[in-house]
């Protein structure tokens, strides 16, 4: 486990595509580097410099190393300023003048949520140097997409991004260029409302093509429609052809105004998308912190024995009406309780190189499940700093 330390008062905290985003607590978000900020580690060996930029970055390295010694590195605020504060990085930040909710990037293009509604803002990333992008923000090309207050953004398959809303609700927003060069987005459909419960969180499984909005116990699933994967046909960049998909695919592309809705749980405070014998079942975790699941072929719900996967004595010291938030993960599960995170890893790892830990006074955190090459950060942010935790997946 590898733990990098970043000093100041931030709020939020983001990796996307090889840059590295924070957010302060004046609304200032500013990209970096993430190659920059490994190079900011007072290391003296360039090897393992190299080694933990390949351990966060989805590059290969030497489990061995890992094995032997946990690294703890502390990066002070004055050398992340540094690299802000070049005249070739002035385009790399952008201040809002509202308090942002959240954070999410989707084809390079920046949204951010709010109490004034959605934002989406025009970037240009370019890759100076290999592994060493560059993300610039332009703040006065923008377009908002609604104007209700919104918690929480999630931004899935074919443009649909999914906003819950408080007691206003859960949206469903079908978005589409607004020019042909791409960039920023408007509606390409009127918005629907999912649900008008009460709903803080969501999450999507872009795989499958299923949306979840949340509550602290309760939650609804919906079912989009998806294209196989053999039969989707795209342009180096990785945009679909329209114009070459059969007739049956170019109907699932075009967004459909009415999701299906699959089933609505109560008691649950977390649930997951696993795969068994090629089959996909969604787990539920309830607040007596028991695993059930559900058939997605015929949503048949069953007893699950995923609880294997995890040492179920770590949950001995949780009190379920604290639970806040709960994530899973590809190296274990994520818990936001009152006044603690704990984060209790997978059985296959526990007694090797993952250890169980729990922390106090957390601002924010945040974990990659979507990423393909963040899939092991666990991003946490505390008064005074931001850890980022590099967790060993092999």
């Amino acid at each position: 486990m590898i733990e990098l330390k970043i000093e100041g008062n931030y709020i939020d905290s983001f990796i996307y595509s090889g840059s590295f985003f924070l957010l302060d607590s004046e609304m200032r978000l500013t990209s970096f580097p993430w190659k920059d900020v490994i190079n900011c580690i007072e290391e003296k060996s360039q090897e393992k410099k190299q080694l933990i930029y390949n351990y966060f970055s989805g590059g290969k390295y030497d489990v061995s190393l890992i094995k032997e010694e946990s690294f703890n590195y502390i990066i002070n605020k004055e050398k992340m300023d540094k690299i802000s504060q070049k005249e070739s990085n002035k385009h790399c930040v952008i201040d809002f003048d509202y308090w942002v909710t959240d954070i999410d990037i989707y084809k390079n293009t920046l949204f951010i949520s709010s109490h004034e509604g959605i934002d989406n803002f025009a970037t240009n990333r370019q890759e100076l140097r290999k592994g060493e992008p560059k993300f610039e923000f332009f703040p006065q090309q923008k377009n908002k997409l609604t104007e209700q207050k919104v918690f929480d953004i999630t931004v899935g398959n074919y443009s649909r991004l999914i906003a819950t809303c408080g007691k206003d609700g859960a949206l469903q927003i079908n978005m589409k260029s607004k020019d042909e060069k791409g960039g920023l987005f408007e509606l390409s459909t009127d918005i629907y409302q999912l649900s008008d419960d009460i709903w803080i969180n969501c999450d999507w499984d872009s795989e499958i093509g299923i949306a979840v909005i949340k509550n602290k116990l309760k939650q609804e699933f919906f079912k989009f429609n998806t294209i196989n994967k053999d039969e989707i046909i795209s342009d180096e960049s990785g945009k679909i052809l329209f114009e070459k998909l059969n007739k049956e695919n170019k109907r699932k592309v075009i967004q459909e105004k009415h999701p299906e809705k699959m089933i609505k749980k109560d008691d649950v405070i977390n649930s997951w998308i696993v795969e068994e014998n090629g089959n996909k079942k969604i787990v539920f975790l309830d607040i007596d912190l028991n695993f059930h699941q559900l058939n997605l072929d015929n949503f048949v719900e069953e007893q699950s024995n995923i609880q294997a996967e995890f040492e179920m004595t770590d949950f001995s010291n949780l009190h379920r009406d604290l639970i806040l938030e709960t994530q899973k993960t590809d190296f274990g599960i994520v818990i936001e309780t009152l006044d603690k995170l704990f984060f209790i890893p997978n059985l296959y790892s526990g007694n090797k190189i993952n250890k169980p830990f729990s922390l106090n006074c957390v601002t924010n955190w945040r974990t990659f499940p979507k990423s393909k090459n963040y899939r092991n950060q666990l991003h946490i942010v505390q008064n005074d700093h931001v850890s980022i935790i590099g967790v060993n997946l092999e």
